[in-house]
């Protein structure tokens, strides 16, 4: 049942103990993953990246660098969420174990992360560096799971409101929810900064709204915009 995560917990439990059991260490590596992603999902960040620690380094020593690249990059989530300062590190070695292992899709997803998390940290120049990297692997890989959401963020720290509107657009379309979410957070923070208070305000109870659709994705510390924006507003 979507949400269930009690359930979730208890049938991923046993299924690790039973893989355990047979010998079956690949398969055990994803259970103690899908554990640790429950954890993130109903907020135990601590207890997320320990699971997502285990699996990551077990994965190395299996010699299995793109499972490892995965589950390292949910490592580094969980540990962003968390305001944890091992995240960037976590995601720069997600970023290399994903390129060693000939994973050029999971090292576009941990670059992603990190360059959201960068920006947050106020390196909008390696955000910047990081987010065009993705965008020319994107577009030579014809696509890919997190591209609208890269061209938003692109959009957003170069105060492109054309190009936020334009990428919005798309994501009403295809009903993607989070990058919505990030996309009217940009465009609230420019209309501050032109002191359309009334826009600002439309903007953000817009992205605030939809926001509690997707706070398994995002919380509050991701929405840098926003918090700009509230800035503003009080």
């Amino acid at each position: 049942m979507l949400g269930d995560t009690r359930s979730a917990t208890r049938n991923a439990a046993e299924a690790a103990d039973t893989l355990s059991t047979i010998g079956d260490s690949w398969g055990l590596v994803h259970a103690q993953a899908l554990l640790g992603g429950i954890a993130q999902a109903e907020g135990r960040f601590t207890d997320a990246a320990a699971a997502l620690e285990r699996a990551a380094d077990e994965s190395v020593t299996l010699g299995f660098l793109g499972q490892a690249a995965l589950h390292r990059s949910s490592l580094g989530r969980a540990q962003q969420r968390a305001a944890d300062p091992r995240a960037a590190t976590t995601y720069r070695r997600a970023i290399a174990e994903a390129l060693t292992g000939g994973d050029g899709r999971l090292a576009a997803t941990a670059r992603l992360h990190l360059a959201r998390l960068q920006r947050v940290n106020g390196d909008a120049d390696e955000a910047v560096e990081l987010l065009q990297e993705n965008q020319r692997w994107y577009a030579a890989a014809g696509g890919g799971d997190f591209a609208l959401l890269n061209d938003g963020l692109l959009a957003a720290v170069h105060d492109d409101a054309a190009q936020l509107r334009a990428v919005l657009e798309v994501a009403r379309s295809v009903q993607n929810v989070e990058v919505q979410v990030y996309l009217l957070d940009a465009l609230a923070r420019l209309a501050t900064a032109d002191h359309d208070r009334l826009s600002a305000r439309r903007l953000f109870a817009e992205a605030d709204r939809l926001a509690t659709h997707v706070g398994h994705l995002l919380d509050q510390h991701d929405r840098y915009d926003a918090n700009v924006t509230l800035e503003y507003l009080r």
